[in-house]
Order: C-alpha cells, then structure tokens, then sequence
C-alpha cells in the first residue's frame, strides 16, 4: 500500500514538473515569436500597433517645430507636417490621432493611416511613398513604394531609400556591369542623380525637336482631326503607310501599323499577330495605344487568337523599339515616332 503511495506521489510530481518545463518553453516561444513580428518589416508585412488612446483636440493645436529638421521619407514641403504637439506629441495626418514624437520612423504603425512611418516599410499596406532625398525643382516629385524601402536596391538615384549596409535578401548580388546594363542597382548604393539630370536634359531636348517634326505628322493626317482613329488631330495617319522589321531571337516581326502585325519564321513562314486596328489614350501610362485584333488561334488559349499592343513612345525617327511576349498569344511593341511627342 505504502509503495502505491509512494509511486503515485512520483508520477503526481513529474506530471506537474514536466508541465511547468512546457509552459515555461511556451512562454519563451510567445515572447520571441511577439519580439520577432515587431522587428520585421519585409514587403506587406503588417507590423504590431501599440494602444493609442488619444485623439487631437482644438487644446492640441498650439505646436513647436524645428523647421529645420528633416524627417526621413518625407517630401521637404510637407516637413511642416511633421511636427511636435505641445506635448511632444505628434498628429497623424488623416486618421488625427496623437502618438509620441519618437514614434516616427521606429517601424511600427502606430497611426492608423501610417503616416507615422514616411521612412520605413512597416506601413506599406497603406500603399504609402516614400519620397527621396534627391528632388529636382522644375519636375515632379521623386518617390518609391515604401515597400522598396531598406530592401538592398537602390531605387532613388541618390540611394536614399536605402540605410548603409542593407543586405540584398532576395536576389544574388550583380557586378557592377551587369547592374548598369540593367539599369538597377544594388546595396552599397551609390549616387547616380548626375547621370538621371543629364538623361532627363537630354529627353527634354529630343521632346522640343520631336514636337517640331509631329507638325509634319499633323498636316499629313489633318482630314482626320477630331476623330479618335488616328489620334486626336490625326497624327498618327502617316504611320499608315510604314512597316518596320524588327528581329528578336529567333524571329523577325513585321509591323505594319493599323493594317497588320507579323511574325516571321524561316520554318513555319508568316503567323499574323493581329490585322483588326484600335486605337486609344492609356490614362495610366498616359500614352496612345494601338491594338491590333484578330491575330491566328493556333495554339491559343482563347478564340479571339493573337492580339498586339503597340505603345507609341515620343522620338525622333520612327522605328520599333522592342516586343515582349509576357502573356500567352499577347505581344507588346515600343515604336518610336515624333507623332507621340
């Protein structure tokens, strides 16, 4: 009977002692997976939210701001909007509510609208930008995805977006050749905004020239002004009676804008790529856009068989650029013309 007793007693202690080892591997488990979420701030990752309480109040509106100070992310004429409160606080832009001061740019969201996150990639679900260092005055404004942010690709040409010594995570690092040959570059960034205002003063220039060679355009196709089928004042009506050869690979493609769109083989001859014309204004990349229908099924997923986009690019001769095939049976063109500029 003793002995029962004495046994029961030990699996009674080592139920309870290999319980508390459990719960004490479940407890450090919780705090370093929590400690984890918070430091990580990868592509679409949402970072944790510390509780805010407060909201701004018309007692809030008294501030004090250093002018001068610069906060990473944040384009030099909105600096005025990240400022202290009265309370070393600071106001969110759109969601209003207050957060300490030291919050900005620690890689948390603590604002709703995750406006207190211009410099990093914690709050890039909002869809937030960020804005380089490097502005150029006479132009738009320079800026990224915040999920570019610290990602070990310099996207800003003054390599802002990126702190020293990012590493590269998801891709093998390139010689320096082949990233200029692919016009992308990677951590340790260097500044290359010398090169980008030449590239720009040089595209600005062949933009002048490029418009004084469209008038020739426009005269040519001015019975068609007003309509839609050769552009807006009928600019694109000489291109009616061009066609272009273009070798890529094994193939050379035949384009003849608004009439038909080839490709050439040396074993299985001509396979059309479309011979039915659309053409319309892509708000989106805010250029004119010719799409050629009708093209062979074969081998096609789909009964309307192949269809070309051609996108024309402002230049001085007319000529095509490029062509993709990204999408099955789809075939994207670049033709240059003085009609876009």
């Amino acid at each position: 009977m003793k002995l029962k007793r004495l046994l029961s007693r030990r699996r009674l202690w080592m139920i309870t002692a290999a319980a508390g080892i459990f719960a004490i591997f479940y407890l450090c488990f919780q705090v370093f997976l929590v400690k984890g979420l918070g430091s990580y701030h990868g592509r679409g990752v949402i970072s944790l939210k510390r509780p805010i309480t407060s909201k701004v109040t018309n007692k809030d509106t008294i501030r004090s701001v250093d002018l001068g100070l610069k906060i990473r992310g944040v384009l030099p004429s909105n600096n005025h909007l990240y400022v202290k409160e009265s309370r070393n606080k600071f106001a969110c832009l759109h969601s209003q509510q207050l957060v300490p001061y030291q919050f900005l740019n620690d890689n948390y969201c603590d604002c709703e609208d995750g406006s207190d996150e211009p410099g990093t990639s914690a709050c890039s679900h909002h869809n937030q930008r960020f804005y380089c260092d490097y502005q150029l005055a006479d132009a738009g404004a320079i800026w990224v995805h915040s999920s570019a942010v610290d990602d070990g690709i310099c996207d800003c040409c003054d390599g802002s977006d990126e702190v020293a010594g990012t590493p590269i995570s998801f891709a093998m690092p390139l010689s320096e050749a082949e990233q200029e040959r692919l016009g992308r570059y990677q951590t340790p960034c260097k500044n290359y905004c010398d090169k980008l205002l030449r590239d720009k003063l040089l595209d600005k220039r062949m933009r002048e020239r490029g418009l004084v060679l469209k008038q020739e355009y426009i005269e040519e196709g001015k019975e068609y002004a007003g309509g839609l089928l050769y552009g807006s004042k009928g600019e694109f009506f000489k291109l009616t009676n061009l066609c272009f050869d273009h070798k890529h690979g094994h193939f050379v493609y035949k384009v003849c804008p608004f009439i038909s769109v080839d490709q050439l083989t040396s074993t299985h001859g001509k396979l059309s790529l479309g011979n039915s014309a659309f053409l319309q204004k892509d708000r989106k990349i805010g250029k004119w856009v010719l799409k050629m229908y009708g093209g062979s099924a074969t081998g096609c997923n789909t009964m309307t068989g192949r269809m070309s986009q051609i996108i024309f690019e402002c230049g001085l001769e007319d000529a095509v650029l490029s062509v993709v095939e990204d999408e099955k049976c789809v075939y994207m063109f670049r033709l240059s013309t003085p009609a876009a500029c």
